[in-house]
């Protein structure tokens, strides 16, 4: 074994060493999950009103929406519009909630959060649903850049 060669390995071990401590985006940046807390809180609150107009206040013109039959939405107007639909149709009167299960910050005006949500309908069925909100800091507050919904069901027997 060269010198030189044993030389480029300790500054290799040095260097994956180093970079190994340092500290993540994650680590370097609060996050901000009470502001997160409260627009969760917002939508379900919106969602037991059956009010499409607060439900998509914080929702980006830009944003895109995926609903649980994987149908996609594109800007605000129609985020808000097919939630008109929704709660003066089938799911009118229904109720929700919304936890939020794990909030993350990608950088400091990014977050990917999962929420889990259940909904009562009139009827007394229940819906669980997952959603996954991606946030961006705007002027302050945070806003829906894509909100996937998806549809929790029971699986079935493997035999």
């Amino acid at each position: 074994m060269s010198l030189a060669w044993f030389s480029r390995l300790c500054g290799a071990v040095a260097l994956l060493a180093f970079c190994v401590m340092l500290p993540t985006a994650e680590a370097q940046q609060p996050m901000d999950d009470g502001g997160i807390q409260v627009l969760v809180s917002n939508l379900a609150s919106a969602w037991n009103r059956g009010d499409a107009g607060a439900f998509a206040r914080s929702f980006r013109s830009d944003g895109t929406f995926t609903n649980v039959n994987g149908t996609t939405f594109e800007g605000h107007d129609a985020f808000e519009q097919r939630h008109r639909e929704i709660f003066s149709g089938l799911l009118k009167g229904s109720t929700t909630t919304m936890n939020v299960r794990r909030a993350r910050l990608i950088r400091a005006d990014v977050a990917v959060v999962d929420v889990e949500c259940s909904t009562t309908v009139p009827s007394g069925q229940s819906i669980q649903s997952k959603l996954l909100l991606v946030l961006s800091m705007e002027q302050g507050e945070w806003t829906i850049a894509a909100f996937h919904n998806t549809g929790v069901q029971a699986a079935p027997l493997v035999r």
